[in-house]
């Protein structure tokens, strides 16, 4: 299992990675058309967690749970509109 703490290279990334297994596909780095409704979903979400330090893994995952569970089917819905609009 790969330790994930401090500052971590891009080498020791795709180190960690090649040791878990799994099937490699050659796509861009970065590509909007990969997932476009992360646009509406991860903005609102990386302000929220934006500056607070976490103890560990768990305690993100409440925070984002937290966040899913309490935004509106009325949120999701006006992300999934924005995609029928572009």
């Amino acid at each position: 299992m790969c330790p994930l703490r401090g500052l971590i290279s891009s080498k020791h990334t795709e180190n960690c990675l090649n040791g878990l297994g799994g099937v490699r596909t050659s796509g861009p780095p970065y590509s909007p058309d990969l997932a476009p409704s992360d646009f509406h979903l991860f903005g609102p979400l990386k302000k929220l967690l934006g500056g607070i330090t976490f103890e560990n893994g768990d305690a993100v995952k409440q925070h984002v749970l937290k966040f899913l569970h309490s935004t509106g089917k009325d949120f999701y819905a006006a992300g999934f509109m924005q995609l029928v609009e572009r």
